[in-house]
């Protein structure tokens, strides 16, 4: 069986990182943003709600009533001015489509996603070194790579935390929302943005999980909050993923006890999750192997039966070799083949 995901490196000590950005087109594929970004705040003002900046769209229907968010994107695809938009986008973006892109238009399923996010165009591991080079995708391009609709190449950069209470148990959470809903998944994740320095494009792996400790989780790096650093690097048909450890001094009950002074109930995100829950090390390997996704795919749906998602999987993975081998390649020999590592992927 071809492994679906394959575990590149786990760095004993957090590995250097030197990785560039460019674009296609940086002013073509930013003013692409700008447009759909004020369309959406149009037809959001015209069904009475806040606009991008105030309300992330997994909030909507929360805030709005159930539909609310489906409404809204109906009223974004149904513009003229949202197709023009679509088109300057995926066109200025890294990567090329397998049919033409004017096809391709209904397989966005998330139209307010509307960010630029970070690709891979060369990667190289030198000890305990990362160098390479990052493109810039629009997130609809990254949703037609999901969906199979994007030719080999196109590699989107995800970035994932492994964060741990002060019992060095690993919080995931269980996802709501319209992606991968009911699926368990270590907290933060998502794709790496490209943030705009000085009308440059500048892929910033650090300051991406940071970002998302914060709207994810509520967790601000700090005294109690540390960002170890990259210390898996892992690869699925659909991304590239960077694993950072993230320590903390805190107990789950911190972060979430169900009460109003929860840190994780006042994050940005909070809609992202239904719950959070925490793993233990010591039963982490059977629980892999009791809830691992084993479908050979990376599937648009979960599994109820084997909720934990492909990804999630690969973080604890990269976690877990970090501290014992052997619960490593026992884990690796349960999930049957579906998770390899490649030869030479642990640095010391």
């Amino acid at each position: 069986m071809k492994p679906l995901v394959t575990i590149q490196r786990v760095f004993q000590e957090p590995a250097e990182i030197s990785v560039s950005t460019a674009c296609r087109d940086y002013t073509e594929l930013r003013a692409a943003t700008d447009g759909l970004r004020q369309l959406e705040d149009e037809k959001r003002a015209s069904f009475g709600y806040e606009p991008v900046e105030k309300a992330p769209g997994i909030a909507l229907d929360s805030r709005y009533g159930g539909g609310s968010r489906k409404k809204l994107h109906q009223a974004m695809t149904s513009d003229a001015r949202w197709r023009d938009l679509y088109m300057a986008a995926v066109r200025a973006s890294d990567g090329e489509p397998a049919e033409p892109y004017e096809s391709l238009a209904g397989t966005i399923y998330l139209p307010d996603w509307n960010e630029l996010t970070a690709v891979v165009r060369s990667m190289c591991f030198e000890g305990n070194k990362v160098t390479g080079e990052f493109g810039t995708a629009h997130s609809y391009s990254t949703q037609l790579k999901r969906r199979g609709k994007m030719q080999d190449g196109l590699e989107p950069v995800s970035i994932y935390g492994n964060v741990m209470t002060c019992m060095k148990n690993t919080i995931l959470g269980i996802r709501s929302g319209m992606s991968y809903a009911g699926g368990y998944m270590t907290t933060p994740a998502g794709s790496l943005k490209v943030y705009d320095n000085n009308g440059s494009p500048d892929a910033d792996l650090l300051r991406g999980i940071s970002d998302e400790l914060v709207e994810e989780l509520g967790l601000a790096p700090s005294g109690d909050v540390r960002i170890e650093g990259l210390t898996g690097v892992f690869k699925d048909p659909t991304l590239r993923g960077f694993v950072f450890s993230v320590p903390t001094n805190l107990f789950m009950s911190d972060i979430d006890s169900g009460g109003i002074e929860d840190i994780w109930l006042k994050s940005v995100d909070r809609k992202e999750h239904e719950t959070l829950l925490c793993v233990a090390p010591i039963v982490l390997p059977q629980y892999i192997n009791k809830y691992a996704d084993r479908r050979p795919e990376i599937a648009p749906n979960v599994d109820p039966e084997r909720p934990l998602l492909p990804s999630g999987v690969a973080v604890l993975l990269a976690q877990m070799r970090r501290h014992s081998r052997e619960d490593f390649d026992w884990t690796l020999k349960s999930l049957g083949g579906m998770f390899a590592a490649e030869e030479g992927y642990y640095v010391e």
